[in-house]
């Protein structure tokens, strides 16, 4: 039973490995052909020497950098995108600021007057409030103001 992660495990790295050595290959044949219709990110390998280096090692990319030098090619203007972005957030957090509003009202109502049908009414608000909040939950997990 050992042996059998050990194989997978194994394939799984020669898989990864030499999907990395068909990328560099295709990049290679780009830069030969002189293709630079879109831009392609190019990892630039770190020398053979020192951590990471050496037999199924593979350093990790020490730059980045885009395959133009036309210093217009990647200007665009986000500010649409930007808008419906903030207008998704705006929107998401009121809706889930609304449905909590109508949650709360429905706990109160239980806990003013105890019994089975506030203690459902309560339930249910939970139930209908809980998607709206979990559409904020992905703006928690970035860096920008939320």
């Amino acid at each position: 039973m050992k042996r059998i992660p050990k194989l997978w495990t194994g394939l799984g790295v020669a898989a990864i490995a030499g999907s990395m050595a068909a990328q560099a290959e295709v990049i290679t044949l780009q830069k030969e052909k002189g293709a630079s219709q879109s831009p392609i990110i190019l990892a630039q390998e770190a020398d053979e020497g020192g951590e990471g280096g050496g037999e199924g090692g593979g350093a990790a990319p020490t730059t980045y950098a885009l395959e133009s030098t036309d210093p217009n090619a990647f200007n665009y203007d986000a500010k649409p995108q930007i808008d419906a972005y903030i207008d998704l957030v705006a929107t998401s957090y009121m809706k889930a600021a609304d449905d909590a509003k109508l949650l709360s009202q429905a706990v109160d109502t239980f806990l003013a007057a105890p019994s089975d049908d506030t203690l459902k009414a309560a339930r249910q608000a939970w139930v209908e409030a809980r998607p709206s909040y979990l559409k904020t939950e992905t703006f928690h997990f970035y860096d920008g103001p939320i």
